[in-house]
């Protein structure tokens, strides 16, 4: 299952704060930061901001493990007149799919935990190919 309701992004309110990564496992703890000062800095609550770092780290965690990403690993956080949005763009073409929630298994509930967060989500495609999973962060009190 994708995301419901609409498949494109928010409209952009701020301005779009973004990073490039290379492409490992110890970049996920810089993304966490990159979005939690660039949602901190638009005056987000803390609360809303925890959320926002969980949620990029599954849709980052998902374009290493599926992404084809050769190039390294585009972040983007900005706010939307819906609330704040987390961006991760890939170069696969596939949109990532919410697995049954399988309690024995390690992995899997990623976008479980992406979509009890998040007020939608959804998979955007790039020009070049590739797609861009983004999140629109619930806010507070809304879960």
């Amino acid at each position: 299952m994708i995301s419901e309701g609409r498949r494109s992004c928010p409209e952009r309110l701020s301005t779009v704060s973004a990073i490039m990564l290379r492409a490992n496992v110890r970049s996920i703890g810089r993304i966490r930061e990159f979005v939690t000062g660039a949602l901190a800095s638009q005056g987000i609550d803390a609360e809303v901001i925890d959320d926002a770092a969980i949620v990029v780290s599954e849709l980052a965690t998902n374009a290493l493990r599926y992404g084809k990403l050769l190039d390294g690993m585009i972040v983007c956080a900005y706010m939307s007149a819906e609330g704040p949005v987390v961006e991760v763009w890939d170069r696969s073409p596939e949109p990532p799919r919410v697995m049954p929630v399988d309690f024995e298994a390690e992995s899997g509930r990623g976008l479980n935990i992406v979509c009890e967060l998040s007020a939608r989500w959804g998979v955007t495609p790039l020009p070049n190919g590739g797609k861009a999973v983004w999140s629109v962060i619930r806010k507070a009190g809304d879960r």
